[in-house]
């Protein structure tokens, strides 16, 4: 068909029917390839999240493991400070102990000097009191 000497354009049905199916199979493509980076992203973010959490455990144990350290120095610190405040009282009651026994040993040998001071010199004797007798105390 000729009009006014230029030529118009028509497709046939017969010509439509790959071009239709090539354009369907381009979209059901492009429709494929965004399911599949949907997924990919989705399957990424899960990923991310899964490493997070992970890296947020690691870093709760080892806060977890740093306070039991803490911990356990603070309750060794608080033994070892025990333990020298019983070694120092162990050794202020030792040194009671040899004070006491110095001075019992040096009470002794007071009295034994005293004794043979007195066994001595029987003229040495110091006057006793008098005991009251208890129906007179009070009475002058």
């Amino acid at each position: 068909m000729d009009v006014g000497g230029a030529r118009k354009f028509q497709v046939s049905s017969r010509a439509m029917v790959p071009i239709i199916a090539v354009c369907v199979l381009l979209l059901v493509s492009a429709i494929w390839n965004l399911e599949l980076y949907r997924r990919a992203e989705e399957q990424r973010s899960r990923a991310t999240a899964a490493a997070r959490a992970e890296a947020a455990r690691a870093e709760e144990q080892r806060l977890r493991a740093a306070a039991v350290e803490q911990e356990e120095a603070a309750r060794a610190q608080a033994e070892a400070e025990r333990a020298r405040t019983l070694a120092k009282q162990r050794a202020a009651r030792a040194e009671d102990a040899a004070r006491m026994r110095q001075l019992y040993q040096e009470l002794n040998n007071l009295s034994q000097m005293s004794d043979r001071i007195l066994l001595e010199n029987p003229s040495l004797r110091l006057p006793t009191k008098k005991k009251e007798r208890p129906d007179q105390a009070g009475k002058p």
